[in-house]
């Protein structure tokens, strides 16, 4: 059973989306407050992991990644929520469900799938107890026809990588509000958090290498002759606008802001009406 959405008291509320880009480090202390009290504010991936050094305590967490180090991810992730003052909710890809809040009737064929992730990530072997929790479903197959879903009953449309999948999930889970992309810069392969995971080699994947090698973030660059997310971006955002859900990013060097892709607009203040 899917988890229902926060309840907001019937106030509209934008969602904000966090991604892993520098430019989160230079948020004021009165955003970080402001985002702290917000009820859809998203964290992708590894965010949670060096949450502190941005200071924002998201109200959701995001991962649609399956691939290798995605389950690391997942467990440290869980173990950091911890430290947050609301726990957030876990909003993960359908696989992820055999590995969370899993009780006596767990099949023998998913304690063999957390066994070998937990040998080939030396990651503790386990169960991961998540108080809150969304499932959803996605392709991962960048091939397959434009189709944005329009519930949760859908899979949530993928193209290469999870922003398209969270901004798809937006814009069910917060229809009619606008969406602030916070820290999607894309216009350098380095993150918020580029000392720490440059010591911790088990958090590197294939396309980490590819975003240091093209100067770009990963889903910019193609890949497999495959073009980049920048490729596909009209018809999200004309899906985001389908849906009510204008894009803005907060930071006027991203890449999207440069190409003209998405409009420049920064945080509203506390109170201000987000239109």
């Amino acid at each position: 059973m899917p988890a229902r959405p926060p309840d907001t008291g019937g106030a509209p509320h934008a969602t904000y989306v966090l991604g892993s880009g520098p430019s989160l480090l230079r948020l004021t202390e009165s955003e970080k407050r402001f985002l702290g009290n917000e009820p859809f504010v998203f964290a992708m991936n590894k965010y949670l992991l060096y949450w502190d050094k941005v200071g924002v305590h998201p109200s959701h967490y995001f991962l649609a990644d399956t691939h290798t180090p995605a389950y690391l991810v997942l467990h440290r992730s869980a173990r950091r929520a911890r430290e947050l003052a609301r726990p957030p909710l876990f909003c993960i890809h359908r696989t992820y469900a055999q590995f969370v809040n899993a009780g006596l009737g767990t099949k023998l064929g998913s304690l063999r799938d957390v066994a070998r992730e937990s040998w080939r990530t030396r990651t503790p072997l386990g169960f991961l107890n998540l108080p809150r929790v969304l499932f959803f479903d996605s392709s991962i197959h960048n091939d397959r026809p434009l189709e944005w879903a329009a519930s949760l009953a859908e899979p949530l449309y993928f193209y290469r990588g999870s922003l398209t999948v969270l901004l798809n999930l937006a814009t069910i889970l917060n229809p009619g509000r606008p969406i602030y992309l916070l820290g999607v810069d894309m216009n350098t392969p380095v993150s918020f958090y580029e000392e720490e995971i440059a010591r911790d080699p088990r958090l590197h994947d294939r396309y980490r290498a590819i975003g240091l090698r093209e100067g770009v973030h990963p889903t910019v660059a193609a890949v497999s002759g495959i073009p980049g997310i920048l490729d596909r971006w009209d018809f999200v955002s004309r899906s985001c606008a389908a849906a009510g859900c204008t894009i803005y990013n907060t930071n006027p060097d991203s890449l999207l802001v440069e190409k003209g892709l998405c409009g420049f607009r920064a945080l509203p203040a506390p109170g201000e009406e987000t239109e």
